[in-house]
């Protein structure tokens, strides 16, 4: 990884700003370099100051926005060049990033800085790409330079037949000041590459007991085997530190459980991307599904009575705040009423459109706790899940929501609520790319009132097995319906989508070498889940319920049909549950299924694609 300063650009930078202290707006894209070649995983850095202050910092790739990157690190440099601004000491924005995500060629890395009085300025880095035929190369194995030979040319060093992923290349490297270090400039694929095939049989355990750490990994002096054994080290030191890690990544992140070490750990959570853990040791359970309690039966009998796992008569209410552009009520209408035509009219349902007046908004959160909580339990309502929907007018950008089975209501009733995406000025944007999102996440959000209509054994407690749906289950047939909702009703195109399964995979390829060993079976119960989010955060949670859980349907799909994942199962698991239900349904067992799907996670993302019947449509 690259370790480069730019003293002399940050100079030239520093005494043009320091002359206009008055009013102050500089940002500096450090990383990528302009000009120069990069692959594989990398920084992207810079610094941003503004007398104003930053209020984020936006990065764009080839002109389309990608992502926020964390901002607020350690600058000592950029504070003593602009003492004048406030907290420009902390003016940093730091990530590791997927160069080898991009396709080869030419590109262009942009960062914009927003400030709190709503200015922006922008800095820019026009760079080439190199990478191997997958993305992402793991394993101990995975790189033999047996029968490499190596030439030398002035500055540049060529290696010839370099077998790595079980490909062969030819390689050029050339040295790099900036980063004082030789950089990949040049991947040329070998015609004859062969023997890429995975040994189905070697299977996910022998992948793990082979694991190696990165190079040069500073383990971190924290031990997680005091009251549990998380990983095999005799001194339980499980986390350490990538070698790029940023400084005030070390410096702030504290591991442990005093109420200052979590706050830590929530101030600086980017820095798990900076960290590598060792193989994990799951937590044995036993996947049989617990008898149903009396409260349970007599819960269900209430909900049948009720009519909550049956179609409904009464069509879903929409309330909308009056200051929302038709244009997104009318996408998050078609997506709601979509996913209504396809899985059938379940409720009473309520559906809640926030927008970004206050007041609007307060009287939607009074609508909001009325129809979903008792008399005596309103005014709590208004201060949890009502405050929630007051903080979606005021805080952007928006994008929020969320869902509520309110079963324990003598009526039992369902809501969605929503608020839309808001730009900087914390105003609407009818785009089309925001109206596809609305489409899509009200299509998400009503796949969960489906997967809370068939369920009526609520109330299991949290260590029994069988009845509390798993979180993989959940969100990952939500995003798998959503994403079948946007290829049938034509929201995004077909290379869209695709896109999606490849980031997908990509995305798990990397968690899986930072946190070998975790895998969707870890999050079957709230101890385990609970177990898990103690090592390594909530990072680990949503990787495993949003992307692998996606996958995980995707791979269900080819092994069955779209109806089992969208009926029958569903249908199914209102009496059974949701283990004995995927048994019955898909021909598996968990245990079994989990030791298949584990096994596809090693194959190499082309040979995944191939399973999937999906193109990769990168040009």
């Amino acid at each position: 990884m690259r370790h480069s300063t730019f003293i002399l650009s940050l100079l030239i930078c520093f005494a043009g700003a320091v002359s206009a202290a008055d009013d102050v707006l500089r940002i500096m894209l450090e990383e990528p370099v302009a000009g120069e070649i990069h692959g594989g995983v990398g920084n992207l850095r810079g610094w941003a100051v503004a007398t104003d202050g930053i209020d984020k910092i936006e990065i764009m790739i080839d002109g389309e926005y990608a992502f926020d990157a964390p901002y607020g690190g350690a600058r000592g440099d950029v504070g003593g060049a602009f003492p004048e601004v406030a907290n420009a000491s902390q003016s940093g924005f730091s990530l590791a990033y997927a160069y080898s995500n991009l396709s080869p060629g030419s590109h262009t890395i942009t960062a914009v800085a927003h400030t709190l009085d709503g200015e922006t300025q922008m800095s820019s880095a026009t760079f080439e790409t190199v990478r191997f035929k997958q993305s992402f190369i793991s394993g101990a194995n995975a790189v033999d330079l047996a029968a490499t030979s190596c030439t030398v040319d002035g500055d540049e060093i060529s290696a010839s037949n370099a077998l790595i992923g079980g490909d062969s290349y030819d390689m050029v490297l050339g040295w790099r000041t900036a980063e004082q270090g030789f950089e990949i400039i040049k991947i040329v694929e070998q015609n004859q590459a062969g023997n890429g095939s995975t040994d189905s049989d070697s299977g996910p355990v022998e992948g793990v007991a082979a694991w190696q750490p990165p190079a040069n990994v500073e383990w971190i002096q924290y031990n997680f085997n005091l009251i549990d054994t998380f990983c095999d080290d005799p001194n339980g030191f499980c986390a350490g530190w990538l070698e790029e890690a940023p400084p005030e990544c070390k410096i702030n992140y504290r591991l442990g459980d005093s109420s200052q070490d979590t706050q830590t750990r929530l101030d600086y959570e980017y820095c798990l991307d900076s960290m590598v853990f060792r193989p994990y040791l799951s937590l044995d359970i036993e996947r049989v599904t617990a008898p149903l309690t009396s409260s349970q039966k007599d819960i269900a009998t209430r909900l049948i009575q009720a009519g909550w796992n049956q179609v409904a008569v009464k069509p879903v209410e929409f309330r909308v705040a009056t200051d929302i552009p038709p244009a997104i009520v009318d996408a998050s209408k078609e997506g709601m009423l979509a996913a209504i035509d396809v899985l059938g009219n379940y409720g009473p349902l309520r559906v809640y459109l926030v927008g970004n007046d206050l007041e609007v908004a307060e009287s939607l959160a009074n609508d909001f706790c009325e129809f979903n909580y008792p008399s005596e339990e309103r005014a709590y309502c208004l201060t949890d899940q009502g405050e929630a929907i007051r903080e979606m007018a005021y805080i952007y950008p928006g994008a929020n929501g969320f869902q509520q089975s309110s079963w324990r209501l003598d009526s039992p009733v369902q809501s969605f609520v929503h608020n839309p995406y808001a730009d900087e000025n914390n105003q609407h944007d009818p785009v089309e790319q925001e109206l596809i999102v609305d489409r899509k996440v009200n299509a998400h959000e009503y796949f969960h009132v489906y997967q809370g209509a068939h369920k009526i054994y609520f109330g299991s407690d949290d260590d029994s097995f069988g009845w509390r749906t798993t979180r993989w289950v959940e969100e990952g047939a939500a995003i798998y319906f959503e994403q079948l909702m946007s290829k049938r009703m034509d929201w995004e195109s077909q290379r869209t989508l695709n896109s999606r399964v490849v980031n997908d995979l990509m995305a798990m390829k990397s968690f899986s070498a930072r946190f070998p060993g975790i895998s969707i079976r870890d999050v079957d119960t709230s101890e385990q889940t609970e177990r898990l989010q103690a090592y390594c955060g909530t990072l680990c949670i949503g990787a495993l319920q949003y992307e692998f859980g996606h996958i995980a349907f995707r791979y269900l799909e080819n092994k069955t049909s779209s109806d089992k994942i969208l009926y029958e199962y569903w249908d199914e698991s209102t009496t059974l549950g949701w283990a004995d239900a995927f048994d019955k349904v898909f021909g598996l067992s968990l245990t079994q299924f989990y030791a298949e799907f584990e096994t596809f996670l090693m194959l190499s993302i082309e040979e995944q694609l191939s399973i999937l019947g999906v193109e990769d449509d990168e040009p």
